[in-house]
């Protein structure tokens, strides 16, 4: 006996469920689509992963254009259109049946064949493979800063930094975010902590991820905190007379502030203070 009640739509999972791929809900939920091509997807779903043929379930159904408007309560020139524009990007699949005779479709499981416009498959691989069970918190507008301190960095310090080989030490920031983070080291992350190392030494980026950890945040929190850092202590050098109205000089250098914040930060962790 149905445990909803259709009187006044009341659901009930017992009264029946369509199956999707857990992919598959991330990769609409995140796709660049209007809101009826969603209800487009929604419903192929529904005439497919929600019916049993034999012992299987459905993965292509016929669907004239009466029922797609039907579906979508709209006009059906403006559903074909919909239709149309997920067919060309490649999220759906559409068979033709002949002259006449209709179109079966299917949806496509191979999300990186999804049009690039429609759907970062980058950013989805990275966040798919952290688990969007886990909930995903955005990096925040004021992001976490160290203390500010007028202490100042001495030269030599700097060039040895500059000198020092990095390669063991970025290995030990994977390390440390496979151990605590608990994420496995995507082709993304690893470029992303190459950058900063251009910028940062192996110590500071550890700091970041140090600092994630113990706000129980994901790499992508790190990243955010480097970012700051960036856009407080690196500033580009003014071009000469002689490059004016040329394309800026892409290098960052340290100024002043960079040297007077470190110092201080690492001095404070060393003593076991946080200001």
């Amino acid at each position: 006996m149905p445990k909803g009640d259709k009187e006044i739509l009341k659901a009930d999972p017992e009264d029946g469920t369509t199956p999707i791929s857990n992919l598959l809900l991330e990769a609409v939920a995140m796709a660049h689509l209007s809101g009826e091509e969603k209800g487009a997807v929604l419903f192929l779903w529904r005439r497919t992963y929600g019916w049993v043929n034999g012992d299987k379930r459905k993965t292509e159904d016929e669907i004239s254009l009466p029922e797609w408007a039907a579906a979508l309560d709209s006009s059906k020139d403006y559903v074909a259109r919909v239709v149309k524009r997920l067919v060309q990007k490649q999220i759906i699949i559409q068979k033709d049946l002949g002259k006449g005779k209709g179109y079966i479709y299917s949806m496509n499981t191979r999300v990186n064949q999804w049009d690039g416009s429609s759907l970062n498959s980058l950013l989805l691989s990275e966040r798919y493979s952290q688990g969007l069970s886990k909930k995903y918190t955005p990096l925040p507008t004021k992001r976490t800063t160290p203390p500010a301190t007028n202490l100042a960095m001495p030269k030599e310090t700097l060039k040895k930094v500059k000198k020092k080989d990095n390669n063991n030490d970025l290995t030990l920031i994977f390390k440390f975010i496979k151990e605590n983070i608990k994420q496995s080291i995507t082709t993304h992350i690893q470029q992303r902590i190459t950058e900063f190392s251009q910028l940062f030494s192996p110590e500071q980026i550890l700091e970041a991820f140090k600092l994630a950890h113990e706000n129980n945040k994901t790499a992508g929190y790190a990243f955010g905190i480097l970012k700051d850092w960036q856009e407080r202590w690196y500033k580009a050098p003014k071009p000469s007379p002689a490059r004016q109205g040329k394309k800026p000089i892409p290098k960052l250098w340290p100024n002043s502030e960079c040297k007077a914040s470190l110092s201080g930060f690492f001095t404070s962790r060393k003593e076991g203070v946080r200001q």
